[in-house]
């Protein structure tokens, strides 16, 4: 049985794999801006990535979606903003995992270059590694 605290990051795990990305990712939205538990919030953001990935290799665990380009819009429309804003918040483990999220985004996340080129000026080290991982990934040579 599902912790009732998780309840809400399964329901957008279900949500994507049947085949409705928009509800899954506006689920993990409301709860990255408006939790107060960070781990729920980290999760969130893991999600994301996770979601990016598997549209960005191909990977379809979806039998079959009305809409095949509704995974990317509703990353692109919602996702990508959220772990943009989620790059400025005060948990630095939010920020990193917001960088690696939209890393495994790609080039979907292009909207996130501008904050992850001022977040290559930071005054973290690691912040800085993790911004240039995500900016080769958005942005390849």
């Amino acid at each position: 049985m599902t912790s009732p605290r998780y309840e809400d990051l399964e329901a957008a795990d279900r949500a994507w794999s049947r085949g409705s990305p928009r509800e899954a990712v506006e689920r993990l939205d409301r709860i990255i801006r408006h939790s107060d538990d960070t781990d729920r919030r980290l999760r969130a953001v893991e999600l994301l990535g996770e979601f990016g990935a598997a549209m960005r290799t191909g990977r379809r665990d979806i039998p079959s979606m009305a809409d095949p380009g509704a995974e990317g819009t509703a990353l692109t429309a919602v996702g990508v903003p959220v772990l943009i804003q989620a790059l400025g918040d005060p948990d630095e483990r939010i920020r990193l995992r917001a960088c690696t999220a939209l890393r495994m985004i790609g080039t979907l996340a292009a909207a996130a270059i501008p904050p992850l080129r001022a977040l290559e000026r930071a005054s973290d080290p690691l912040l800085q590694t993790f911004a240039q991982r995500a900016l080769r990934k958005i942005q390849p040579a």
